[in-house]
């Protein structure tokens, strides 16, 4: 074993983004206290390095007190003009608000709704007032019946696109309609029938995906698949179309189909999820599991790379399936209905659990299938409404948003109890939630919220945004563009990701906020730290350094934090060796066991080698509480000359 010298154990006076650190500067920033300040040695060679975890100091600066958020909402405006609406909305940048010819986050954010009449609208998030409104979703002799409609740029012109389906309601022509419309104006792109009848779509949601990574943009309606460019079918699957709503009224009603998307084996592909079927991008079934068919959420529940399934479906039964549709767990809730599932860390205790509604209920599920918590609500009508997740004060703890018949409410993740009861609210219930994001570009999460006419209630309608008296709510994205919202499933200006991110390598949340970028990451401290070295693999032109992901901060750290390892040239520049991260989360006052980087010695060129923890090779990931640290300098890492 070669021990190496430790020549700076902290932060540059530098920004490291810029590759033109002097590695003899000052350091005036280093991380906390550790149980080691010198590398380890062992006696046994050097076949397999790193530690395993161990404990750091913690920095109690990492709590920020005075920064919080507080919770005082209020209603920011109002508009009744678009109706009654029972279909979630969905939120982006549609309108060129600053005239430069362009669409992007420069421009202020819109909201789009479908109301019960079929007609679409888009309003200003910061004042309600109507951009557009388009016609009726075409149904000849009925009453469309519309899905809750998606924002992205389908068609590829660098626009985003506004979609959405209906259902007919009767009529001579059963077939629904699916539309794309120009964001900008409301004009209609492309109008084409759907392959479904008897009103399925009813309730159900369009959402918008690069199924298979090429490019194209593919519009998922249960189990079809469109071409977003012309509407053109793709697929169509003859299993499952992730409804959970089985009517008892109607005899053959499947309503309300919502399947999702996600990489579930990690192959590169999206594949197309129901409660009981698992498509390829083309709509070829991958497997079946014999289950009922339900409403679905995905998320990571056993740490392997892989993602499960949360299925919930009628009556009251929620299911935890794994990537080959094996069933890991099965509960019946009781009541009747239930609703599409919403993933999030609710209690924070780094584990993810499943919130859902049902008819006068709602729920929060742990990991396992237990019911942590339970409250009543009021929802005598569809019973099958979802809910979305925020961390609104930044405080680390999770508030869950749920609208019924009759209350807006906002109940505390942990333990259910009530932070908001917004009584200015009625509505029939479909499967709508409220969205969570940035409306006004004021910096801050509002609350959207859709209200319908329900006469045994009241006569409330149109389209509410609620926002902290304060102004003090945590950043959010301008984007909340369907009803599969799952944070990496779009990117700045309505681009829908031809490879994603996979979710839960970083988040694990499913219609649920960024709880790492509003709690986590702030409080988390991550910072490289040395634990072993080897140069006895130099005759094969590797250098072979073990370091720890540590945490010094008050919270635990989001998964998947990279550490980047840069070589100094002659010239005095940085080379980019290896990015490594770490798969897992690293809890407060703790390291991460040692990760292995094998270095090419051919261009460690000065000896000296800088580890960069939260960069992913391009700069910065995630915003931390000390950024002054994240840089380790380890010199003597020159191979011996021969």
């Amino acid at each position: 074993m070669t021990i190496l010298l430790l020549a700076s154990l902290g932060c540059s006076d530098q920004g490291f983004n810029t590759r033109k650190q002097d590695p003899a500067a000052g350091h005036d920033s280093a991380p906390p206290e550790t149980d080691s300040t010198t590398p380890p040695t062992t006696d046994t060679g050097c076949d397999k390095l790193g530690l395993p975890s161990g404990t750091v100091g913690i920095d109690e600066n990492c709590k920020q007190d005075g920064v919080f958020g507080s919770f005082e909402p209020v209603i920011k405006w109002h508009n009744s003009v678009p109706g009654s609406i029972a279909a979630t909305p969905v939120v982006g940048q549609l309108t060129d608000d600053n005239k430069d010819g362009l669409v992007n986050d420069d421009d202020d954010p819109d909201i789009v709704v479908a109301n019960l009449s079929g007609r679409i609208f888009a309003l200003d998030g910061t004042t309600g007032s109507v951009h557009w409104q388009s016609g009726a979703l075409e149904a000849p002799g009925g009453q469309p019946e519309p899905t809750a409609p998606a924002l992205g740029d389908v068609d590829g012109d660098g626009f985003p696109d506004v979609v959405a389906a209906a259902s007919n309601d009767g009529g001579a022509d059963p077939a629904g309609r699916l539309v794309a419309l120009d964001g900008r104006t409301g004009d209609v792109e492309w109008l084409v029938p759907t392959p479904y009848t008897n009103r399925e779509e009813h309730c159900g949601a369009v959402n918008l995906y690069d199924l298979d990574g090429n490019g194209t943009v593919e519009i998922l309606l249960g189990a079809w698949v469109a071409n977003g460019v012309d509407g053109s079918t793709v697929g169509l699957g003859n299993d499952g179309t992730g409804t959970g709503y089985d009517s008892p009224y109607v005899s053959g009603w499947h309503a309300a189909i919502m399947s999702a998307a996600a990489d579930i084996d990690r192959d590169g592909q999206q594949e197309i999820v129901t409660g009981n079927t698992l498509y390829d991008a083309r709509a070829n079934v991958i497997w079946k599991n014999g289950e009922k068919d339900g409403f679905v959420a995905i998320g990571d529940f056993d740490g392997d790379p892989y993602g499960e399934i949360i299925a919930t479906s009628y009556p009251s039964e929620m299911r935890l399936e794994d990537d080959d549709g094996t069933v890991i767990w099965k509960e019946q809730l009781g009541g009747s209905t239930i609703g599409p599932p919403t993933i999030a860390d609710f209690d924070g205790d780094g584990e993810p659990e499943i919130g859902v509604a049902g008819q006068n209920s709602y729920r929060v599920v742990d990991t396992d299938g237990t019911v942590l918590w339970t409250r009543t609500t009021t929802d005598f009508s569809s019973g099958f409404t979802g809910s979305s997740v925020f961390d609104f004060e930044g405080d680390g703890a999770a508030e869950v948003v749920y609208a019924d018949e009759t209350e807006v409410w906002v109940f505390d993740g942990a333990t259910g109890d009530v932070k908001l009861d917004e009584d200015q609210h009625t509505s029939v219930t479909c499967s709508e939630y409220p969205a969570i994001a940035d409306v006004d570009r004021d910096g801050h999460a509002e609350i959207v919220v859709t209200d319908s006419v329900y006469a045994k209630w009241g006569t409330d309608e149109g389209v509410t945004v609620i926002e902290d008296a304060n102004d003090s709510w945590a950043a959010a994205p301008m984007w909340w563009n369907q009803h599969d919202y799952a944070i990496t499933n779009v990117v700045a200006d309505g681009v829908i990701p031809a490879e994603p991110e996979v979710n839960w390598d970083t988040y694990n949340s499913f219609r649920s906020g960024d709880l790492v970028a509003t709690a986590g990451s702030v409080m988390a401290d991550p910072y490289p730290l040395l634990d072993e070295t080897c140069l006895l693999d130099c005759p094969e032109g590797i250098v072979r350094v073990s370091v720890q992901l540590a945490n010094g901060g008050v919270y635990r750290t989001a998964s998947g934090i990279p550490i980047s390892a840069y070589a100094e040239t002659a010239a005095g520049d940085w080379v980019l060796l290896e990015t490594k991260a770490w798969n897992g989360k690293v809890e407060p006052g703790t390291t991460s066991d040692g990760m292995e980087f094998e270095l090419d010695a051919s261009k460690i060129e000065t000896g000296v080698v800088q580890f960069v923890a939260n960069d992913d090779g391009e700069g910065g990931a995630l915003a931390e509480c000390d950024p002054k640290n994240d840089v380790l300098i380890v010199d003597g890492l020159a191979c011996p000359s021969k």
